[in-house]
């Protein structure tokens, strides 16, 4: 069996990269997670996840020190 004609892909190529990005944030639609609710979960956790952690760094409660600042 030959070779010839063959050559190595690395995964960092660009035309392969862009389509895999694309790819990827087209996966993250609600209405394609709907289909799998495993995932679909796990998405709404982390919105919700991330949503708590950017409401606590913007405007934390009362008596507690912001995330990331040095407690007095």
């Amino acid at each position: 069996m030959s070779d010839k004609g063959v050559r190595a892909v690395s995964a960092w190529e660009g035309h392969l990269l862009r389509v895999a990005i694309v790819d990827g944030v087209r996966k993250l639609d609600p209405r394609v997670m709907v289909k799998n609710p495993v995932l679909f979960v796990v998405e709404i956790g982390s919105v919700l996840t991330t949503l708590l952690w950017i409401r606590d760094v913007v405007a934390p409660a009362a008596g507690r020190p912001r995330p990331g600042s040095r407690a007095r």
